[in-house]
């Protein structure tokens, strides 16, 4: 809107939502795109070290290859799901955003706050004030918590991961971002273009 582009979208036939619908599946295709070119260099790369060191030290690898790629793709996959998340979480703030300044920090601000979730649920816990813990009770449960997309502990001690927990995420990506888009096409629809 800042640059005017939106004007030349808006001027034809179109629904907002529809407005909305296409610049997140735009991202998605991009944050898509990044995420298997991403995971498939590390793997790729994974795959090559490994490869090294079992010619080099043959014994160590008796039992066959140490790194589990399909948890190492299955944490890539959760990556990309958080940065679906942040993605809807930024469109909703650049709704209603006057400057693409402010709504490029608030997206950085917002995927702070989600990596933090943590500290507001133990606020929620240990706080006996009403006020702190009212406002720490409403980030808790309006931003999600990206401590759940992490995989890294379970992959380095060679559980892998956990499969139901990653179709639990993905059905909550799926909600979280679908209401987080309403929610955007509604704000959208009441601003002035």
């Amino acid at each position: 809107i800042e640059h005017r582009t939106a004007l030349t979208l808006m001027a034809r036939p179109i629904w907002r939502i529809e407005f909305i619908t296409g610049k997140f599946l735009g991202v998605l295709a991009v944050i898509g795109s990044f995420s298997v070119i991403l995971t498939g260099v590390l793997v790729s790369v994974l795959w090559w070290r490994e490869s090294m060191l079992m010619s080099q030290v043959p014994e160590v690898f008796a039992h066959g290859r140490a790194v589990d790629y399909s948890a190492v793709i299955g944490a890539g996959f959760a990556q990309a799901l958080k940065f679906c998340l942040l993605s809807a979480l930024t469109l909703l703030i650049a709704t209603y955003a006057r400057s693409q300044l402010f709504a490029t920090a608030s997206g950085f601000m917002i995927r702070a706050i989600c990596h933090l979730q943590f500290l507001s649920q133990s606020a929620v816990v240990g706080t006996a004030g009403g006020g702190g813990r009212l406002l720490a009770r409403v980030v808790a449960v309006s931003l999600p918590n990206f401590q759940r997309f992490d995989f890294s502990n379970s992959i380095g001690s060679g559980d892998g991961i956990g499969w139901v927990q990653l179709a639990q995420l993905t059905f909550y990506t799926m909600i979280y971002a679908a209401a987080t888009c309403i929610l955007a096409s509604f704000v959208f629809g009441r601003r002035e273009i």
